[in-house]
């Protein structure tokens, strides 16, 4: 279970780092919550109240590079009145009270009357948030209906869009069966992909396919959106483009982490791309990709020194993620090996932001054969 959990908080944070913020973004209001419910009975629209604290990880993360991006902010903004609530803080510890908030970021949505429609928690990718929340207020999209009719033979692009996004945000609320279901969704993905003509794979409809459900830079559908990136319409283009990043961004850190290994067909074919769509045109991904050439030259014990020379070129950001699956880089080593490892982790604990030191001390465990 741990693995699947690092598994998704890497691809969530690939997708925000190939997240881009626009003008319209949520807009959160300034008011009370009292000013939000009347605000939501003039406007004819529901109340969201993101309930977070100051020291949540997931609720900066919403707030930085989720929540920003123009499909969430247009649909926010014509369904709610949105307000932020610090739990700790004014009005904040009142409401945290009477909504019974015990985990952030925790969503509340109300209706004008001041009633509680439903309430979601934790950090989503913006579609899937989307998805969530039209489950949340749309009959139409409720759970039931939209497994109804997907098992009624719809394949319809919506209604293959609604049932992956449902299977999707159940897989990644099992904590025990998780990684298995969402294997499943994206096989359910694929399967749907391969039946639809060339055109229906440039519609627009289909879009989710490759911008949700795309992940590695080998796989059919980010083949296909690669050779025929001009064909998509003017309008989807700019979402294929982020599409295509996000994938290289996923290959490019599962190899730096040890969450796939390096086949050298995947990886050549990665850094094209990196290099045709020029990606890395400011070098953001040359520590990265240092690490990863240095490691497949299948020296391990050659690549714990190379770390330990280069570790300070790598963004902060990326020396979390490295610290905190270091020893599924190890795994077939000799102890010895392994045990360097773990010293070079204990050596540089101090340039981890406190939030991944947890995550490093549990690898170290790994490594010296303390932890599982």
């Amino acid at each position: 279970m741990k693995s699947y959990m690092k598994k998704l908080m890497i691809s969530t944070a690939m997708a925000a780092i190939c997240s881009v913020a626009a003008v319209a973004q949520t807009n959160f209001r300034a008011i009370s919550y009292a000013d939000a419910i009347q605000a939501a009975k003039a406007e004819g629209k529901m109340v969201f109240v993101d309930f977070y604290t100051d020291w949540c990880g997931p609720c900066k993360m919403m707030a930085r590079d989720v929540f920003p991006q123009k499909k969430l902010g247009d649909y926010m903004n014509s369904h709610f009145v949105s307000i932020k609530v610090n739990a700790e803080k004014g009005e904040g510890t009142s409401l945290a009270k009477r909504f019974d908030i015990h985990a952030y970021p925790t969503f509340v949505i109300v209706n004008s009357e001041d009633k509680e429609v439903n309430r979601t928690s934790g950090s989503r990718e913006a579609e899937s948030f989307i998805s969530e929340l039209e489950r949340m207020v749309n009959p139409e999209k409720s759970p039931l209906a939209i497994r109804e009719r997907y098992q009624a033979g719809d394949r319809s692009a919506q209604t293959v869009k609604d049932y992956a996004a449902l299977l999707k945000d159940e897989a990644m609320r099992d904590r025990k069966n998780g990684e298995a279901k969402l294997n499943d969704v994206a096989r359910l993905v694929r399967e749907y992909f391969d039946s639809l003509s060339e055109g229906q794979k440039l519609s627009d409809d289909n879009l989710f396919i490759y911008t949700e459900y795309t992940q590695m830079p080998d796989e059919p559908a980010a083949l296909f959106m690669k050779k025929n990136l001009k064909h998509f319409g003017e309008a989807a283009r700019q979402e294929i483009e982020q599409a295509i990043a996000k994938t290289c961004e996923y290959a490019l850190f599962s190899y730096f982490t040890g969450y796939k290994p390096v086949d050298a067909a995947a990886f050549k074919l990665l850094g094209n791309d990196i290099k045709t769509f020029k990606l890395n045109a400011d070098g953001k991904y040359d520590a990265v990709l240092s690490f990863i050439n240095s490691y497949i030259k299948d020296d391990k014990d050659q690549y714990v020194d190379f770390c330990r020379n280069h570790f300070n070129e790598l963004k902060e950001e990326h020396r979390t993620y490295i610290m905190s699956t270091y020893s599924r880089l190890f795994a077939d080593a000799g102890q010895d090996v392994k045990l360097k490892a773990a010293r070079f982790v204990r050596d540089n604990l101090s340039e981890l932001p406190f939030n991944a030191i947890y995550a490093a001390a549990l690898e170290i465990g790994r490594l010296e054969g303390k932890a599982k």
